[in-house]
């Protein structure tokens, strides 16, 4: 199974809520689900420190261009199956006949839509897999997407077939686009115990500020780490002038000296 780093910890949002109550009600009912947001939302993180805690849960990350095969394997070598002990059929019947996922596993597939097929000559094989996974293994199966694919399933090409798959979601857990200030004013204390409002509002106005380069909660995370080194260094709390100072950085793309012309 896919870690996450030991030094990245999950704050608890109301978006890791909700996909924390999305997997759960995925494996108490052994159903499928469907987990869809933008980037930057939490989904990897919130999904992948959700496995770590449970014994039967399986985290598969795909990657673009993901083949059947392919999928077969990252399968397979998240139960510690490597080399040539399963190939060709015999993997595919390791997998779909109990060897591996039984009705008591959670198959968490992120980035699920690099599964899709792209264009009228792509295949469905990916996606025939995972539908035969959850049919014939009866595990529960949470596919998360970017919003993007999640188009491309209700209008595209492939409307029709991947129809099936929305029969079989029974339970959807749609992360809004719109950042929320709790979600800002919690990131932040994870950083500082009662944070200045200063330090807060410019948080905030990072990610609400459509104008700004580093507009969204994965960023912000990452700039708070920054800060709190910085203030570290200088042996004093997270504050406003750290963020500020690495906004700086990152609006101007660097150190440059002043003047010029």
């Amino acid at each position: 199974m896919e870690q996450i780093h030991e030094t990245d910890r999950i704050v608890e949002t109301c978006v890791v809520r909700n996909i924390r109550d999305g997997l759960n009600y995925a494996r108490m009912h052994h159903t499928m689900i469907r987990i869809t947001g933008q980037t930057g939302r939490g989904k990897t993180f919130a999904a992948a420190d959700w496995a770590a805690r449970d014994k039967n849960a399986v985290y598969v990350r795909i990657p673009a261009g993901c083949t059947r095969t392919m999928l077969l394997k990252l399968i397979a070598r998240s139960f510690g199956y490597t080399g040539t002990r399963f190939t060709g059929p015999a993997l595919a019947d390791a997998v779909l006949r109990g060897e591996m996922l039984t009705e008591k596993n959670l198959l968490i597939l992120d980035e699920a839509g690099h599964l899709m097929p792209r264009g009228s000559r792509s295949s469905t094989l990916p996606l025939e897999l995972v539908r035969d996974i959850y049919d014939v293994c009866g595990c529960a199966v949470a596919l998360i997407f970017t919003d993007v694919y999640i188009q491309d399933m209700e209008t595209g090409y492939w409307k029709d077939f991947l129809e099936q798959f929305r029969g079989r979601i029974t339970f959807r857990v749609d992360i809004p686009a719109r950042i929320f200030r709790e979600e800002v004013e919690q990131i932040v204390a994870s950083f500082v115990p009662n944070p200045g409002q200063t330090l807060v509002d410019m948080a905030w106005e990072s990610v609400s500020d459509p104008k700004r380069k580093d507009g969204n909660l994965r960023r912000l995370f990452e700039n708070l780490k920054w800060a709190k080194q910085l203030a570290g260094a200088k042996g004093h709390a997270l504050g406003a002038d750290d963020l500020k100072v690495v906004f700086a950085y990152v609006e101007d793309g660097g150190r440059w000296p002043k003047g010029g012309r």
